[in-house]
């Protein structure tokens, strides 16, 4: 993890999003069994509010599947997710609708980064630092899909208003 961001508070499970993925949990790197598992995590991660559409969740990861490929996969993942998790599989909830994390006990790297360039642009201030870092590339094996674009386009944002 980013030393630079250890005034952050840490929750039980770590995720770094800046450069290559990494899950940290209760202070020990754990590795999902699957990719999609993994997204899923980061997908959930980095979504608002922690939770997003069964739906929308299945596009994102099996953009090209059929339908009806769909909800096997899905049941499949998310077992993963949560044998992953172990004795924490609590913070994942999911039900017909939604899947969700509990946001108050995960910590993400780049929603720290975030934080800090909202509270330096409320304060019309600059740091040509924190501009940088919101400019390296997040979940670099993955930067061909769509939504980590969308998330790095975040970063750029936040960036260039940054930096003035």
């Amino acid at each position: 993890m980013d030393s630079s961001l250890s005034n952050q508070p840490l929750g039980v499970l770590q995720l770094q999003a800046m450069g290559e993925p990494k899950i940290v949990l209760e202070g020990n790197p754990i590795v999902l069994p699957t990719r999609h598992a993994t997204q899923a995590l980061f997908l959930l991660a980095l979504a608002d509010d922690g939770e997003l559409l069964v739906p929308e969740l299945g596009e994102q990861l099996w953009p090209d599947a059929a339908a009806s490929q769909i909800p096997p996969r899905f049941a499949t993942m998310v077992w993963q997710l949560k044998k992953g998790l172990s004795e924490h599989r609590d913070l994942l909830e999911r039900n017909r609708r939604v899947v969700r994390i509990d946001r108050e006990k995960v910590s993400v790297d780049v929603v720290a980064l975030r934080a800090q360039a909202l509270e330096c642009i409320a304060n019309a201030s600059r740091n040509a630092e924190l501009v940088a870092k919101l400019r390296r590339p997040i979940l670099a094996p993955w930067n061909d899909f769509p939504w980590v674009q969308e998330q790095q386009e975040i970063n750029e944002r936040l960036a260039s208003q940054l930096a003035g």
